[in-house]
C-alpha cells in the first residue's frame, strides 16, 4: 500500500514513510486504506512510528488483513436479508457528472470492503466473503429528455426496479448508481443495494461519501478519509452477543406484498424536538421506540385484530456489540424484535414502557399471524453541495418482506430535525382504515409528547440496565441507596 502511494518501489521494514516522500494527506490515505484492509491503525500510529516495521508493531496481534477469502457466518437478520433491495433516489444538478461519479464510487468501494463481499451458502448456512478486488464500478447516465414529461417519473421508477433486479449479493454486484437526465425537471442520482449486507443507514452514509468524494474529484483534488471504517465481516466476528430473532423466522417470502397503500405523517423540526427531548427526558426512549410505541398504540385503536410489529434494530449504538467503528461501517448492524400491539385500553405510561422493555431486554416472541415491517429510523441533515435529498423523503425505498404475513410497513426519516413517517400498507387495509391508522398515529405522537412532559422526569426501568439484569425490586433499591 505505501509502495503504491508514493510510487517507489518495495519500501524496506526499516524504511520511514515520510522520508520516502510521504506528507500528511499521503499519511492519512495510507491510514485509510489500511483500515479498509481490516488494519486498525491511526494517523497519530504512522506519524510516530520512525519506521514501517514500528509502525506494523501498533497493529494489535489478533489483527489480520480482513481475511480475503474469509468466510463469516451472517447472523440471522441478515441471513433473513438477504434478498431485501433498498434504494434511493437524489437531486443533482444537470452539470452533475457521471466520470468522477464513477471514481468516487470506486473510491467508496475500496474504503467499504461490503460493497464487493460475497455471501455464499455452505449446509444452509450463509457467509459473507470478502474475494477482494472484484470489480470496478461506473455510474451510467441514461436520458429521458426525449420522454413526454408526463411518464419520465414512472420510467424513472421501471428502471430502477431493472437495476435492482440486476444486483446479485452472491455473484455482484451489490450495489448500483446510474444518473438520470429527465429535462427540464432536472437530473436524479438513483443508487440501489443489496441489503444483506447494508442496512438503510448504510445505504445513506453510501450517499453522503459519495457527495463528499465527487466534490474533491470534480475540484480536482484525491479523495482523503479522516478515519477508517470497519468491514461488515470484522464487525460479526467482534460480536459479544448474538443479535436479537424471532425463533423460526430463517427464510425471506418467495412472493412480496405490493403494500400500494401509502399513508404519510409529517412533524416539523420543532414538534420532533419537543416529542423526542421529552420522551428521552422522562422514559429515556429512543426514536425507534417512540416510533414503534405510537405505532403499536396506534394500531390497537383502529383495527379490530391489530397485527404484530417486526422491528428492525439498530446495533450502531450498542457498544455490548463490537468495537468496530459502527458509525462509519457499511454493513447491516441490525436485530430484529418482536412488540405485541398496545390494547385500546391500555395507559400510554404502559404501552411506553412495554415497548421499550421488548426491544431492549425481552427474548423475542415467534412471529404469529399478520405483521407490519418498522425499518429503521434513519437521519439525514442537508448540506450544502452537489446532491439533495427530495422534499418527500421518508427513508430508503423498498420493502423489508421479513414474513409471509406482512400486511404493511413503517418506515421513518428525520430531515434536517423533521420527523416524517410513512405507512405502507397492502390493499386488504380498506382505505378507511388506512385514513383512520394515520390519523390515529398523529394523535398518538402528541399525546406522548404531551404524557412525557408531565411524567416524572428521569425515571428508570430494569430495560434501562439491561446488562444489569436487575428486577424492579432491585432496581427501586439500588436507586433508593443512592437517593
Amino acid at each position: 500500500m505505501a509502495a503504491d502511494l508514493l510510487g517507489v518501489n518495495r519500501p524496506g521494514p526499516r524504511d520511514n514513510f515520510f522520508e520516502l516522500g510521504g506528507d500528511s494527506i499521503m499519511g492519512v490515505q495510507l491510514v485509510g486504506r489500511a483500515n479498509a484492509e481490516g488494519i486498525p491503525i491511526t494517523p497519530q500510529n504512522l506519524f510516530e512510528s520512525a519506521t514501517f516495521l514500528e509502525l506494523s508493531q501498533a497493529v494489535p496481534a489478533d489483527a489480520g488483513t480482513d481475511g480475503t477469502g474469509e468466510a463469516v457466518a451472517l447472523t440471522p437478520h441478515q441471513t433473513l436479508a438477504h434478498a431485501q433491495v433498498g434504494s434511493v433516489l437524489l437531486d443533482v444538478p444537470d452539470t452533475f457528472d457521471p466520470v468522477p461519479a464513477g471514481r468516487a464510487l470506486n473510491a467508496l468501494a475500496d474504503r467499504h470492503p461490503a460493497l464487493r463481499t460475497r455471501v455464499r451458502t455452505e449446509d444452509g448456512q450463509r457467509f459473507a466473503v470478502r474475494p477482494g478486488r472484484a470489480e470496478d464500478f461506473d455510474v451510467p447516465e441514461i436520458d429521458l429528455a426525449a420522454l413526454p414529461e408526463d411518464v419520465r417519473a414512472e420510467a424513472v421508477e421501471e428502471m430502477i426496479g431493472e437495476m435492482a433486479g440486476e444486483l446479485d449479493i452472491e455473484a455482484g454486484p451489490a450495489v448500483k448508481f446510474a444518473v438520470f437526465r429527465l429535462g427540464g425537471r432536472g437530473s436524479v442520482l438513483a443508487c440501489t443495494a443489496a441489503q444483506g449486507l447494508m442496512d438503510d443507514a448504510s445505504v445513506l452514509l453510501l450517499c453522503r461519501e459519495l457527495i463528499q468524494a465527487y466534490e474533491r474529484l470534480a475540484a480536482g483534488q484525491p479523495v482523503v478519509w479522516s478515519a477508517g471504517a470497519g468491514s461488515p465481516q470484522a464487525w460479526n466476528r467482534g460480536l459479544r452477543r448474538t443479535p436479537a430473532h424471532p425463533a423460526g423466522l430463517t427464510e425471506a417470502p418467495s412472493a412480496l406484498r405490493e403494500l400500494s397503500r401509502r399513508r404519510t405523517i409529517e412533524l416539523d423540526a420543532t414538534r420532533t424536538a419537543d416529542l423526542f427531548t421529552a420522551a428521552a427526558g422522562s422514559h429515556h426512549l429512543d426514536p425507534t421506540e417512540v416510533l414503534v410505541a405510537a405505532a403499536s398504540t396506534a394500531l390497537g385503536r383502529v383495527l379490530p385484530e391489530p397485527p404484530q410489529l417486526l422491528v428492525e434494530r439498530s446495533l450502531r449504538a450498542d457498544l455490548a456489540a463490537s468495537d468496530e467503528p459502527a458509525g462509519r461501517l457499511v454493513g447491516r448492524t441490525t436485530e430484529l424484535r418482536t412488540v405485541e400491539p398496545v390494547a385500546a385500553g391500555d395507559s400510554l405510561d404502559a404501552a411506553l414502557t412495554s415497548v421499550k422493555g421488548r426491544l431492549r431486554t425481552a427474548d423475542p416472541d415467534p412471529v404469529r399471524g399478520v405483521t407490519v415491517a418498522v425499518r429503521e429510523v434513519v437521519t439525514w441533515d442537508r448540506v450544502e453541495g452537489a446532491i439533495g435529498i427530495p422534499a418527500d423523503f421518508a427513508g430508503v425505498t423498498g420493502l423489508a418482506g421479513w414474513h409471509d404475513g406482512s400486511v404493511g410497513q413503517l418506515s421513518a426519516a428525520v430531515v434536517d430535525g423533521a420527523l416524517r413517517i410513512r405507512w405502507h400498507l397492502d390493499v386488504s387495509v380498506p382505505e378507511d382504515e388506512a385514513n383512520r391508522l394515520a390519523d390515529a398515529l398523529g394523535t398518538v405522537l402528541g399525546e406522548i409528547t404531551e404524557h412525557c412532559r408531565g411524567a416524572a422526569e428521569g425515571s428508570y426501568e430494569p430495560s434501562d440496565f439491561p446488562l444489569a439484569d436487575l428486577s424492579g425490586h432491585e432496581l427501586d433499591e439500588f436507586l433508593d441507596e443512592l437517593r
